[in-house]
This record gives structure tokens, sequence and C-alpha cells, in this order.
């Protein structure tokens, strides 16, 4: 007999088969009915929750993304210093953005305008948890930033392109670095910025 299951576990359900789907095959060799077939409903059932493919993928993109968002927030409200704070903040979300299965970052990266639009809003409230951060320091006198040159926004700009760039390497088109080689990096990265402004 088949249970029956509130409507927000189900909905979470579905998505995660959908995302272990992707992961395993890619988006485009994954049909609704696979989905279906791998929680043990009908395909009408699936339809309930999302009436299309790309809304259920829309579903499945901002999981994967909201897991980085909540590592960098947790990570935004530990009790310790700025170098630390923002070195966690970075591994941490880095962590779980980079190291996706291959067929969920070509999901993500694909032409497909609500995946660019989530990654687009993800990184803006990535860039707004940064810049609280180094506000923060500013204010408790740890970091002076130079207000002429270089305001909150764009420090935080600096140290989440400068992070991304260590964590992949010096070549263009290299590999993601290993998790602990990306991590050392990124804590001498930061570090040094942290050192340099105070």
């Amino acid at each position: 007999m088949r249970t029956r299951k509130a409507p927000e576990e189900r909905k979470a359900e579905i998505i995660t088969a959908a995302t272990l789907l992707v992961n395993q095959y890619g988006y485009k060799k994954v049909a609704m009915v696979d989905v279906a077939n791998a929680i043990g409903v009908s395909k009408a059932a699936l339809y309930v929750y999302f009436p299309t493919k790309d809304a259920l993928f829309e579903a499945v993109v901002f999981q994967s993304l909201e897991a980085p968002l909540a590592a960098i927030k947790a990570a935004s409200e530990t009790q310790s210093n700025t170098t630390i704070k923002l070195t966690c903040m970075l591994v941490e979300s880095f962590s779980l953005a980079l190291y996706k299965p291959k067929p969920m970052i070509e999901l993500i990266n694909s032409s497909r305008g609500y995946a660019q639009n989530i990654l687009k809003d993800h990184t803006q409230q990535s860039l707004d948890l940064y810049s609280t951060v180094l506000n923060n320091a500013q204010q408790r006198g740890e970091i002076t930033l130079p207000s002429q040159s270089l305001n909150i926004e764009d420090a935080a700009k600096l140290v989440l392109s400068c992070a991304h760039g260590a964590a992949l390497g010096t070549n263009i088109g290299s590999p993601i670095l290993p998790p602990k080689q990306m991590k050392a990096r990124i804590t001498a990265l930061i570090h040094s910025l942290i050192k340099g402004w105070s």
C-alpha cells in the first residue's frame, strides 16, 4: 500500500530523487517518468507539484545552490575573528559549490534563464554576507579599507573573486584544486588580505 505523505515532504522527496538522477545521468537523459519511478508514484502525481520538467529542475538548481549559501550564512555568524570567519565562509561554500558532480554543474551553468537568475540572486546574497562581515570588522577597528579606492562591497567582491581564483588554480582552464590544497590557498589568501587591511 502506498503511503500518503505531507505535500512538503513529497515535494522534497521528488527534488531529492531528481537531484540523484541528474547527478547520475545528466539533465537531458532524465525524464519525469524516471523521477516518478524512482519514488514509486505516477507521473501524474509529479505534475501536481511541478507542472513541467523545467519547473522541477528549477527547484533542483535552487536546492543545489541553497547549501553553499546556508554554509556561508552559518560561518558568518560564528564567534571568531574576521580572518577565521572569512576563511570558513569561503572554504565551506566552495566545498559545497565547486565539488558538485559534473552533470549538476552543467545543469547550473546551462543557458536556461531560471538557472542564471537563481545563480545571480545567490551570488548577491553571498556578497551581502561577505560585506556584512567586512563592515563589522571595520567598525570594530579590525581592518581599515582604503576608502578612496575600495568600499565594503568592492572589498567583498575582491575577496570572493580572489578566493575563486585560488580555488581554481593559476592556469586558465585548470581544474579545481583538491579540497585540501584549496583550503590551504584560501587560508593564505585571507590572511594576506586581512593583514594588508589591518
